[in-house]
């Protein structure tokens, strides 16, 4: 096998599974949830402490790759994700699980932005380059589609711990190819770091998300929500003053402060806000409301994840012809679809129903994650397309960790309304105030109980999808007018 191919699987292997990740926890979700009675604050956090770390360092890696070198680093970054995959697997309680999957985020921030680094370098032909990036994206869409049956079949072997164990030994082997087979090619760059802005980005964001997931029903805890904001403002100002003075800044803002490539910013962040919580609450449904086992939940998550696959290329090809805010318009207007399909199929139960919503919101996420694309290739200079592409993913990232916050509020705060007073009285204040202590399996002795905390959870996640896809349309919205005053929707015409 030649050089540049065996750099391309070797990249491919982490890539899949960083992309299997975010399934293979999300099939976790529900046993992990009803094993460990957790409350939707920690539910919530199991997701975002690993997307926050991501989010925030994903610049930084790219940086440190351009200095140190993108094997080094992208072998230190993935020994990172084994170690940590390994400790939320043997994790004894919440809070060491929420630290271990901060680990791992901070390790996972290297596989998307390093392996397409590496790739793009091992095949300086211009032929061979798109062939091999095709295969990337490719590998890519494959571990979203593989996460679920294969965090399923894991679950069903070894419970909630399965999906993590799986994650580390495949890292592990991921690892061990990338060690033999990785050229070690490195031209030695001075790219901006910036540690303490990077980490002032992550507690500023931490904050604000802490302050989202602490909303329980209809009272808020004031001196959380008190403390989370100050930090949050204070890391957030302290961050501004700091780029405000740097002589190189971090954070790509000749990009941003240009309106187009801001406009495809924001809704790359709006899309994966309403998709990431749908993706996480909708497998706690399935686990907790459904009373399914892991092996349906995997099947009934994989049509989405089949749907962006799929509708990848199209949105391509439609963007190309119609222009970026068309497709990214339709894709929202799609997605919104979707999420209304799934909401009144919800009192249905598992069937085609809502097998047909998940195609309908995963076909809008892929078509418009694949338009918004090529709108940032359009939009920003050719000498900062790997800028511009690590910047969409830091958005991406974002707009997951705040879904997730997000839809924890909407799905507390629709559970605990729509909890009827005959069942309120035979809670306790704890039950009360999580939409996850409660699943028809685990309270049959009392029918009546077991039927309203699940019209309960029904009616929460109705109003988290509803809020949040609106949300959703609501900056397509915005976007729309942006993108349109700034440049032309099409391509021009030979």
């Amino acid at each position: 096998m030649s050089v540049d191919r065996r750099a391309l699987a070797a990249c491919g292997f982490g890539l899949f599974l960083g992309s299997a990740n975010t399934a293979l926890t999300a099939v976790a979700l529900p046993g992990l949830a009803q094993e460990q009675v957790l409350s939707e604050t920690m539910v919530a956090w199991v997701v975002i402490a690993y997307q926050l770390p991501v989010c925030s360092t994903l610049l930084m890696a790219g940086a440190l790759g351009d200095r140190l070198g993108h094997r080094r680093v992208y072998l230190a970054g993935l020994s990172i994700f084994a170690i940590a995959a390994t400790l939320c697997a043997l994790a004894a309680d919440p809070v060491q699980l929420i630290a271990a999957r901060a680990l791992q985020g901070t390790g996972g921030a290297v596989l998307t932005p390093l392996t397409l680094a590496i790739v793009v370098r091992a095949h300086p032909d211009p032929s061979d380059r798109a062939q091999a990036v095709g295969a990337w994206t490719a590998t890519m869409g494959a571990g979203a589609v593989a996460g679920p049956a294969v965090g399923a079949v894991a679950m069903q072997i070894a419970g909630w711990r399965g999906p993590f164990a799986v994650t580390a030994v495949g890292s592990v082997l991921g690892f061990a190819v990338a060690f033999c087979w990785l050229p070690d090619r490195h031209e030695r760059r001075t790219a901006p770091i910036a540690p303490v802005s990077q980490a002032l980005l992550a507690l500023s964001l931490a904050g604000a998300l802490y302050g989202l997931t602490v909303w329980q029903g209809a009272s808020l805890l004031w001196p959380h929500l008190a403390g989370a904001a100050m930090v949050s403002v204070g890391a957030g100002l302290a961050l501004r003053f700091m780029t405000s003075r740097a002589r190189h800044p971090a954070f790509a803002g000749h990009l941003l402060g240009e309106p187009a490539f801001r406009s495809y910013a924001l809704f790359a962040c709006a899309l994966f806000f309403a998709f990431g919580g749908f993706t996480y609450y909708y497998a706690i449904y399935l686990g907790r409301v459904a009373d399914l086992r892991p092996m349906l939940i995997g099947a009934y998550m994989t049509p989405a994840a089949l749907a962006i696959l799929l509708a990848a290329p199209v949105g391509a090809r439609l963007s190309q012809r119609f222009g970026g805010r068309t497709v990214l318009t339709g894709a929202a207007a799609a997605m919104a679809l979707g999420a209304v399909l799934l909401s009144m199929a919800l009192s249905q139960g598992p069937g085609p129903s809502q097998v047909l919503a998940c195609l309908v919101v995963g076909a809008g996420l892929g078509a418009g994650n694949s338009a918004l694309n090529v709108a940032v290739g359009r939009t920003a200079k050719a000498t900062d397309p790997g800028t511009a592409s690590a910047v969409l993913a830091a958005a991406r990232m974002l707009g997951g960790a705040i879904g997730i916050a997000v839809y924890s509020s909407f799905l507390t705060l629709g559970y605990c309304r729509a909890l009827t007073d005959d069942a309120s009285s035979k809670l306790t204040k704890k039950q009360l105030a999580t939409a996850l202590t409660i699943s028809p399996s685990r309270a049959s002795a009392d029918k009546s109980i077991s039927t309203a905390t699940a019209e309960a959870f029904n009616s929460g996640l109705t109003l988290a999808l509803l809020g949040a896809f609106a949300i959703l349309v609501l900056v397509t919205a915005v976007a729309y007018r942006s993108i349109g005053a700034t440049l032309p929707t099409k391509p021009a015409q030979r």
